[in-house]
């Protein structure tokens, strides 16, 4: 839903030559001469797809007028921006309006005059008195602005204040050549979970911004897109590397003893107390009563009495990029499903978590296909006829992924063809409800599971004309999920197919929590309880709010989202098996997406079920994972709480162990930015 929110909301763009800060706020200063009526052109890729651009026009008077605008997945932002700079780079006027990803109105503000900052979002409003430059950073999609935001730091000393909070800090990392451009790669740091890198050519003005998944070019130049990448996944690495070093500890050879735990029994659901758990070689080598449990002589002993020790949480729904490794084992979980990735970036990643080169969890893979269209997903595979999508069957399958995906686009009588041929291989089949099918006709092609709460309710809603590649297969939940009879006869019919089909449902309820009850100007209810912990710029997306929710739409999302959370509960007492997985930010939205499990109804026991031995089952791994029992991994979870009595005690992780190797949590979350 919100992949990578953190670096989707991105920061104004201005320019101006550098120099040094000085005690005073900023002035403004004309542009140079020989920039009047300069104008640029960036295009906007999303995986090989041209999906939209940025125009630059600079006048005479030296103002930036900025248009934006790039689709995906059926939607996307729109903005204008007209910006003026001080001579240090830094905004002074802005005004941006235009719509956010959603389709929200924007209209966004900053002034500042006589040392005085005012500004005004949808995220939020203030003014600050200044006594040096600061960068302001608008809510509102601009991609153009990471470039000046790295200029006016670089000509601040490296460092630079940020409004309406924060700071950040511009370090070179690499150079290149590129088309006959020399170019630099500069990393900004401390404002976002990980280092956010920018290309600038020599006269330190925006050249590229890279990603795998979506980057922005100059007009003509997306084939230097893999290239950049490839230099930019050296420089993560390395970083990564120096944090493992730093923080990976390997217990002696004698093993590692945790003793006098609370234990989670998975199996039973219950607290087991006073256990000793033994570690060896990754593996856990006995765990039982501390009167019968005794740790080796020579081990390390980890005192846990008072805490509890859970297995691995394991997250079911993710696309893991450079901070998910981190995140994820900072928030105990040690085991995840990546349900769409680029291939390439997946395999790296999964190869140095794998070998000890970086900081994150187990890695399932899963595999997605799209079908060609306007408002299709950017996808590295197509398939739009059995041939393609059995071209795409084969290379996953020889590349180790365990689970196929259908989106949105893909024909509906491929469906049942290339269900059956990844059955055939021995992949798992799910996904979103393609146009032209409703849920139950997926469930019958051979689906195994459904993605997302609003794919398994649209059934209930939608015909096979609704269009489910717009924002209508989020709004139309919203507009009558609240007038939903739960006991009606399509409801308990509905419910009969799943059950009867053993269905899995993977409802990343989190996601649409901040769809349906996010607003403008408040915290998201997703990260409320730790928003004052993340970075600024992170913090700050997460008050953008979620769908377009004036007048009467808010009480009418409200009461939805309500009907929602009690259409969980129908499915878990039906018999459903629920799986916990995010699409979101890693670790945080894991623990807010019990929480809400909770708040559905499911008991807490239930829901660590779920999270642990429950999502091992589904994905055949019980053997080897998901409880606290010789012989099994030891991916283990040190908390300081007790989350069936509480569930919101999840989060207060103390130490994670992943194949034995064991990490301090606050010391992983501050290599991504999170406070204590």
């Amino acid at each position: 839903m919100k992949k990578q929110l953190w670096t989707a909301f991105l920061v104004c763009a201005c320019s101006g030559a550098p120099q040094q800060p000085s005690k005073t706020a900023p002035e403004p200063a004309a542009q140079p001469e020989a920039k009047a009526g300069h104008a640029l052109r960036y295009d906007i890729v999303t995986q090989d797809r041209l999906s939209g651009g940025c125009d630059v026009a600079i006048a005479a008077d030296g103002a930036e007028a900025i248009d934006c605008a790039w689709v995906n997945n059926g939607r996307g932002p729109k903005v204008h921006a007209v910006i003026r700079s001080a001579a240090d780079g830094t905004p002074i006027d802005l005004r941006i309006t235009g719509t956010d990803t959603f389709g929200v109105a924007l209209d966004e503000s900053l002034s500042i005059e006589g040392g005085r900052a005012r500004w005004k979002s949808h995220a939020d409003s203030g003014e600050r008195a200044l006594s040096a430059p600061a960068f302001y950073v608008p809510a509102s999609p601009l991609p153009t602005a990471f470039g000046a935001m790295a200029k006016a730091a670089i000509g601040a000393g490296g460092r630079l204040a940020l409004l309406p909070n924060g700071e950040v800090s511009a370090e070179r990392e690499a150079e290149t050549t590129v088309e006959g451009r020399h170019v630099s790669c500069y990393a900004l740091v401390g404002a976002d979970f990980m280092p956010m890198r920018v290309w600038l050519d020599d006269e330190l003005n925006l050249f590229a911004i890279v990603n795998p998944w979506w980057s922005v070019v100059p007009e003509g130049l997306s084939s230097i897109v893999d290239g950049l990448v490839e230099i930019e996944k050296g420089l993560q690495a390395k970083r990564d590397l120096a944090d493992y070093g730093r923080l990976a500890h390997a217990p002696p050879a004698a093993g590692l003893a945790i003793a006098g735990a609370r234990v989670f029994d998975a199996e039973k659901k219950r607290w087991r107390d006073d256990w000793t758990v033994v570690i060896d070689g990754g593996k856990i080598a006995a765990a039982g009563p501390s009167s019968k449990v005794k740790a080796p002589v020579g081990a390390e002993i980890v005192d846990a009495r008072g805490k509890a020790l859970l297995p691995g949480l394991w997250d079911m729904h993710t696309h893991l990029g450079a901070a998910d490794g981190p995140l994820d084992i900072a928030g105990g979980v040690t085991t995840v499903r990546d349900m769409a990735n680029d291939s390439g970036v997946l395999a790296d990643l999964v190869r140095r978590y794998d070998a000890g080169l970086a900081i994150g969890p187990r890695v399932l893979l899963a595999g997605v296909v799209e079908g060609r269209g306007e408002k299709a997903l950017a996808s590295e595979f197509y398939a739009d006829t059995e041939e393609e999508g059995r071209a795409a069957l084969d290379f996953y399958a020889t590349h180790g992924y365990v689970q196929f995906k259908f989106y949105n686009s893909v024909k509906p009588e491929l469906v049942p063809v290339l269900a059956k041929a990844a059955h055939d291989k021995g992949l798992r089949v799910s996904g979103h409800v393609p146009y032209g099918m409703l849920a139950g006709d997926a469930v019958r092609a051979g689906y195994d599971e459904i993605q997302h709460i609003n794919q398994v309710m649209l059934h209930l809603f939608a015909t096979r004309e609704t269009d489910t590649r717009t924002l209508e297969r989020f709004t139309l939940v919203g507009d009558k999920a609240a007038s939903l009879d739960l006991e009606s006869k399509p409801v308990q019919d509905y419910l009969a197919l799943l059950r009867q089909r053993k269905t899995v449902i993977d409802p990343t309820m989190v996601a649409f929590e901040s769809l349906f009850l996010a607003r403008p100007g408040e915290p998201d209810p997703t990260i409320r309880a730790v928003v004052d912990r993340l970075p600024p710029l992170v913090a700050r997306a997460f008050r953008t709010g979620g769908l377009e929710a004036g007048g009467d739409k808010d009480a009418l999302y409200r009461a939805s989202w309500q009907k929602v959370l009690a259409f969980l509960g129908k499915l878990h007492g039906a018999g459903l098996r629920i799986v916990p997985g995010t699409d979101g930010v890693p670790g945080f939205w894991l623990h807010r997406e019990l929480e809400l499990y909770a708040e559905a109804g499911i008991p807490n026991a239930e829901v660590l079920y779920m999270a642990t031995l429950g999502a091992a089952r589904v994905m055949k791994r019980d053997k080897r994972s998901g409880s606290i029992a010789a012989g099994k991994d030891a991916d283990l979870v040190l908390v300081d709480g007790d989350p069936i009595a509480r569930m919101s005690d999840v989060r207060k992780v103390v130490t994670v162990i992943k194949a034995g190797v064991a990490y301090d949590s606050a010391a992983v979350y501050a290599t991504v930015g999170v406070k204590p």
